[in-house]
């Protein structure tokens, strides 16, 4: 398992997810143990709350102010990056046993 999976799976997820606006480390939990990832169906849903995962820790893009649009397309790259990683390794059936795992963004 590589060493950004490892810590990716660390990460604890927060009960209150901040937005980036505050300068503070903020991560979400996204699970799948309840989904069948040998079909696309079962990918398609996992990527989907991986992008609701990402909407609730970085917040909507419509917002009122430049520094605020580009601080949230900042938190968007960083997860989306992270997650497209652990997809990856989730794809190729390298995680077998987790049924979760962590997106962090330090804001």
């Amino acid at each position: 398992m590589s060493t950004m999976l490892r810590a990716l799976f660390g990460a604890l997820a927060l009960g209150a997810i901040a937005t980036p606006a505050a300068a503070e480390d903020v991560s979400v939990t996204v699970y799948y143990g309840d989904l069948n990832l040998s079909n696309d169906r079962g990918m398609k849903t996992l990527k989907n709350r991986v992008d609701g995962a990402i909407r609730q820790v970085c917040g909507s893009l419509a917002t009122r102010s430049i520094g605020e649009l580009h601080k949230t397309r900042k938190c968007r790259r960083s997860l989306r990056n992270q997650a497209k990683v652990v997809l990856s390794e989730i794809g190729q059936g390298t995680v077998t046993v987790a049924t979760s795992f962590a997106i962090f963004y330090r804001g």
